[in-house]
C-alpha cells in the first residue's frame, strides 16, 4: 500500500513539474515577417500580444542600407510609448539582435518595433523576422 502511494506520488509530481514547465515556455515568440518601407523617417510592426519580460526579437535578412529599432507600444490614448529603457539598436543585412524592454513591467500588454530609417538619400525597404518575446 505504502509502495502505491509513493509512486502516484511521484507521477502527480511528475504531472506538476511538466505542466509548470510548459506554462513557462508559453510566450509569444513565433516570428513574424516584417517589412519596413523607408519613404518616411519613421515604420513600426504591427502591435502584437506581449507574454512575459524577456527581450523582444528580430532578424534583419535584407536592407541596402542601416535602420535604427527599439521597442514600442501605445498607451491607452493611442500615444506611442517607447519601451526600450533607451536602448536602440541598428541593423544591417543579416544582423540579428535581442532587443531589451520594459513592456510588461509597465502594465502595458502589447509591443512592436519601431524601425527609424539612417539614410536619407533614397527611399528603401528592410526585411525580416520578429517576435515580442524571446526563448
Amino acid at each position: 500500500m505504502k509502495k502505491k502511494i509513493l509512486a502516484l506520488s511521484l507521477i502527480s509530481l511528475i504531472i506538476m513539474l511538466y505542466a509548470s514547465v510548459s506554462m513557462v515556455n508559453a510566450n509569444n515568440s513565433s516570428d513574424t515577417r516584417f517589412r519596413f518601407m523607408f519613404f518616411s523617417d519613421m515604420y513600426n510592426t504591427e502591435l502584437r500580444p506581449k507574454t512575459d519580460t524577456t527581450s523582444s526579437y528580430m532578424s534583419c535578412e535584407s536592407t541596402p542600407y542601416s535602420y535604427r529599432a527599439h521597442v514600442y507600444t501605445f498607451d491607452g490614448a493611442g500615444n506611442t510609448v517607447d519601451c526600450s529603457y533607451g536602448h536602440y539598436y541598428v541593423f544591417n543585412a543579416g544582423t540579428t539582435r535581442y532587443l531589451i524592454n520594459n513592456v510588461k513591467e509597465n502594465g502595458y500588454s502589447s509591443s512592436g518595433i519601431m524601425g527609424k530609417r539612417l539614410y536619407y538619400g533614397v527611399a528603401y525597404s528592410a526585411t525580416g523576422l520578429w517576435s515580442p518575446d524571446s526563448v
